[in-house]
């Protein structure tokens, strides 16, 4: 018996097929970025990013700690898919992950199956990973990233950064409410489109006796990788892997010791809900607890 969700599964990759018989494959190629964020409280994080063409090709990023890079990010799919972050040499799912793993088991056997399932009071809101959670924007520019329409930009004038002949431009001040305005100008490479540097400078209200304050996000270079990706899309031989149940088969990253929870956590989301669980029971029936409504037009799990 097919389930809820296995005929847009199979739509999907008949469309799927039938495109890539159309369209000739295309060689996807890989690059390892080395991007420095300079925050404003003086902390300066050093990343090192695998990526590919493909924008649901694997992604892999490590932070510089303590002399050497580590890794503290797998993303198989990409960002939209199943993300894994390190916490202490044990990977686990993001929310977001969660979030859209909720969604696609929801529709197969029941949202209430798998608030239950996740170990959730059916009567206690919100569920931390609710299918209606809506995420946000992303943002459309951004250190490292590619920008292919600048309209709604000023341009401020011309620089030169790390070699690359960039326009500089601005976008609109955001208002920050009593923290005062913050305006964002980005390095802009005019061939490739890529932008190498950003900077966000926060003006105070004018009642502030504080200095404006500036983030700088810069990307020092970008090389094609040379090592097989096979190498690197995978775990640390040494890490731990928390594999919950909710993946029901999907597919997960070599390498890594699997294990199906941490130590307290629930074996179907593979992390422990009861401090949140123990807080809303507490305050539940005052004016901290949250209730969540489906919104109008939102699919009826």
């Amino acid at each position: 018996m097919l389930s809820v969700g296995m005929p847009l599964v199979l739509a999907a990759w008949i469309a799927s097929a039938t495109a890539a018989q159309a369209a000739p494959p295309q060689k996807v190629t890989y690059w390892k970025k080395l991007m420095v964020s300079e925050r404003l409280n003086g902390l300066t994080i050093v990343t090192l990013t695998y990526y590919s063409s493909d924008p649901n090709g694997p992604i892999k990023r490590e932070d510089f700690k303590n002399g050497k890079f580590t890794e503290d990010l797998l993303a198989p799919h990409g960002m939209g898919g199943t993300v894994w972050v390190n916490d202490k040499n044990t990977f686990g799912l993001t929310s977001n992950a969660l979030v859209r793993l909720v969604r696609l088991r929801s529709r197969q056997i029941g949202y209430a199956k798998v608030r239950r399932l996740a170990g959730w009071p059916l009567n206690l809101h919100p569920f931390p990973f609710s299918p209606y959670f809506i995420f946000g924007p992303m943002p459309l520019y951004g250190a490292g990233k590619i920008a292919h329409s600048i309209s709604s930009l000023k341009k401020i004038g011309t620089d030169v950064f790390e070699g690359h002949k960039c326009l500089v431009l601005q976008d609109d001040a955001k208002d920050l409410g009593n923290a005062g305005k913050m305006v964002q100008r980005f390095w802009w490479d005019e061939q490739t489109h890529f932008i190498w540097k950003e900077t966000d400078t926060t003006y105070p209200s004018v009642h502030s006796p504080n200095p404006p304050s500036r983030s700088v996000d810069f990307v020092k270079w970008v090389q094609p990788v040379k090592r097989s990706p096979a190498e690197v899309f995978r775990f640390p031989a040494s890490a731990r892997v928390v594999v919950p149940g909710i993946l029901s088969g999907l597919p997960v990253p070599p390498g890594g010791i699997k294990m199906k929870m941490i130590p307290g956590g629930n074996p179907y989301i593979g992390a422990s809900l009861a401090p949140m669980i123990k807080y809303l029971e507490r305050v539940k029936g005052t004016q901290n607890e949250v209730h969540v409504i489906r919104p109008k037009g939102s699919p009826k799990y």
